[in-house]
């Protein structure tokens, strides 16, 4: 069977990181979308069948599907944010060596070289999201 298509319509600013995405990785721009849903898949599946069931209840339970759903919410926010911030961290270590290496490659001395440097780590983004390592 083959896999159905589905577009998608983004502002230029996320086309563009998706590009780029694409471009870093080699998967072309649609692959970069299917790797992303792909790491959510658990969590997709699962928001499909509450929201199934919220559709077949009525009632008393409505008020508190939208207390649930809104705690989701935060919860996504939240972990997309501790993601930020380890992209910020990759970021800063990544423009640190780029410097260092236009340094080097202009004849000036590596203003690193007797620094020690505290390791950063950066946890798997589909962890953090609420997907499977």
């Amino acid at each position: 069977m083959k896999n159905p298509r589905i577009f998608v319509t983004v502002d230029e600013d996320l086309a563009d990181a998706i590009r780029r995405i694409g471009l870093g990785t080699g998967q072309s721009q649609s692959g970069v979308i299917g790797w992303v849903l792909a790491s959510q898949r658990e969590v997709l599946l699962q928001l499909a069948e509450v929201l199934d069931l919220a559709r077949q209840v009525a009632g008393p339970l409505a008020t508190p599907l939208q207390i649930e759903l809104t705690k989701m919410e935060t919860d996504v926010k939240e972990a997309a944010a501790q993601a930020q911030d380890q992209l910020d961290a990759a970021r800063a270590l990544l423009e640190e060596e780029r410097d260092r290496q236009e340094l080097l490659a202009r004849g000036r001395p590596d203003p690193f070289r007797n620094e020690p440097r505290e390791p950063i780590r950066i946890a798997a983004t589909t962890k953090a999201l609420g997907g499977k390592p």
